[in-house]
């Protein structure tokens, strides 16, 4: 199961998230977000722990082609683009892989086990009723019983404790984010070193 960590704003807890073993480190470039960071700094941080095969820019799609135009030479693995919808057909020139980020109250009003279509994109499935960018709110994973979630990450207030039970359903992946903070953008490293012992238990 991958492991992505969101919200980085500090160059102290990227380098924390490199030792515990994350698989993906996402830089929000949301500008309502609270952990809003600017690209430039990014950039720097990107080339100087070569994190290239990590990094992750959150985005809206209005925001997509600056963002990428910054971040091209790095041929990053994924994007994760917020309202997206059915755009993604105008922006297919960039060739990217996306995190495709899906309302679970969407979700749960229409179900269906062939929404997610095995392809090179992965569905990011969170509670978005509370804005872009992560909730911070768990939605009822039981809603989910039914669903092939193998081409998913799921999101929304999960906690180091509730990684097993991700695990067992069958997850692609798992975000975390507000759980490993002490206030918004600022992640608690001890919580990262308990992220990072449940990581080396394989």
């Amino acid at each position: 199961m991958k492991i992505k960590v969101c919200g980085i704003t500090r160059e102290e807890d990227i380098a924390e998230l490199l030792l515990a073993g994350v698989d993906f480190i996402g830089f929000n470039f949301i500008k309502s977000s609270p952990r809003n960071i600017e690209i430039d700094w990014a950039v720097n941080i990107i080339k100087k722990y070569k994190i290239q095969k990590k990094a992750v820019p959150l985005c809206e799609i209005s925001d997509l082609k600056t963002v990428h135009n910054k971040l091209k030479d790095f041929n990053l693995v994924f994007y994760q683009v917020y309202n997206a919808d059915d755009s993604l057909n105008e922006i297919e020139e960039f060739n990217l892989n996306y995190f495709l980020p899906t309302s679970a109250t969407k979700l749960k009003q229409n179900i269906d086990n062939d929404l997610f279509i095995d392809n090179k994109d992965k569905y990011l499935l969170d509670n978005l009723d509370h804005g872009l960018g992560g909730s911070g709110i768990k939605f009822n994973w039981n809603d989910l019983a039914s669903t092939k979630l193998d081409n998913c990450m799921i999101a929304g207030g999960i906690e180091i404790k509730d990684l097993n039970t991700l695990k067992k359903m069958g997850c692609w992946g798992v975000d975390l984010n507000s759980k490993l903070e002490d206030s918004p953008g600022i992640k608690n490293h001890e919580l990262i070193k308990k992220l990072g012992d449940f990581i080396k238990s394989g």
